[in-house]
């Protein structure tokens, strides 16, 4: 089976795409897997990832030029199964299907409820965006052979032929606790994109209420952010790592006791069956956190004991979360460790990767049915 993966907005080296998706589909050595992506050409476990070049400008070009050269290198691949991981390349799917062709698309998350929430697009135009992205996407729903979404309640079900719920789980063995739990220092840590509707503002002056010290790593967004934090009293408090690869992270989560969820309540974040990647990060770790008073981060809380929630718009629920933690510290180690169990058991990749086997077996099997 030839497998080609797309992407114009991603990083080649994104954990979902690459070190998930496609390294798990090139564990069959009867499979050849690319990945067709900005920047360099190269192979990553048995993954090709075939580079289109570093791409200039901004948005409009990658959703116009650089899905168009994606495409273009992607078809060029002849392959079997084609699934693809940005909006833009949605048009792409009708010449796809055409070619005989099996096409998925990987929507990680749901594109019409945060076209309205994305702070680049000017507010009296999101709603023809969102308009006009709905007709697109509705088109090339007809073509779809699939759709991957990382919950349980799907936007697209009744509209594709088959939807799959491949979530963000993560692979045990990504992260490592390195100490006891009683060993880390009293620090927050939150690593991931950094923005205003992440909840980093109100993080930021909880843990300056709290008097407890929060390392940041990651990129703000957008850039100027970081300097509407900065100018604050409360930053003092923040111990800035920038973008961190892997190793940094499991080191930052080596160091803190308490892990950082605070999502406002902002587009499709508070009605999302998931929880984020982030917080399977924590469980891993033994590490309790505090998350976003959202239904299903309450429903699992309230069942497994694995941290605490609050208002996350609140600076005076954070900092008591925060104290709460510190200052019960065998409850949040018996915490650490309900999450550590929960992620063995159900939470981790080796459980979605099992549906992806099972999705790409189904579609190449109907592909040599139908030659």
């Amino acid at each position: 089976m030839i497998i080609c993966h797309m992407t114009s907005a991603h990083d080649s080296d994104d954990i979902r795409i690459l070190k998930k998706q496609c390294v798990s589909l090139a564990k069959n050595k009867d499979n050849k897997v690319f990945l067709v992506a900005k920047g360099d050409s190269y192979e990553y476990k048995n993954v090709q990832i075939v580079g289109i070049g570093v791409q200039q400008g901004g948005r409009l070009n990658r959703m116009l030029n650089v899905g168009r050269a994606v495409y273009e290198k992607a078809l060029s691949l002849d392959a079997d199964i084609y699934q693809f991981h940005d909006p833009e390349l949605l048009p792409y799917a009708k010449k796809l299907k055409k070619r005989g062709k099996k096409v998925i698309f990987d929507s990680h998350e749901n594109y019409k409820k945060q076209i309205m929430q994305k702070g680049y697009i000017p507010k009296p135009l999101r709603g023809v965006i969102r308009a006009a992205y709905s007709v697109i996407e509705s088109r090339a729903c007809r073509y779809l052979d699939a759709v991957l979404y990382p919950e349980d309640i799907s936007p697209y079900e009744g509209i594709v032929k088959e939807c799959v719920v491949i979530r963000n789980t993560p692979m045990l063995d990504e992260l490592k606790p390195e100490i006891s739990y009683e060993e880390r220092k009293e620090k927050v840590c939150c690593v991931g994109t950094l923005s205003e509707d992440r909840g980093i503002r109100v993080l930021v002056r909880a843990c300056h209420k709290a008097g407890v010290s929060l390392v940041l790593g990651g990129r703000f967004s957008p850039p100027v952010f970081e300097d509407s934090l900065r100018s604050e009293e409360a930053f003092e408090i923040v111990d800035y790592r920038g973008k961190c690869d892997r190793q940094q992270v499991n080191d930052i989560y080596n160091e803190c006791m308490i892990g950082a969820d605070n999502i406002l309540r902002v587009g499709q974040y508070s009605q999302i069956r998931a929880l984020s990647t982030k917080v399977y990060e924590y469980m891993i770790m033994k590490m309790p956190y505090f998350t976003s008073d959202f239904d299903f981060n309450k429903e699992i809380i309230d069942q497994y004991q694995c941290g605490v929630y609050m208002d996350p718009e609140d600076v005076d629920a954070v900092a008591g979360a925060i104290r709460f933690l510190i200052e019960n510290k065998e409850k949040g180690r018996i915490m650490g460790e309900n999450g550590r169990k929960l992620v063995e058991e159900e939470f981790n990749w080796s459980v979605d990767e099992k549906r992806l086997f099972d999705l790409y077996a189904r579609l190449y099997r109907e592909l040599n049915e139908n030659k």
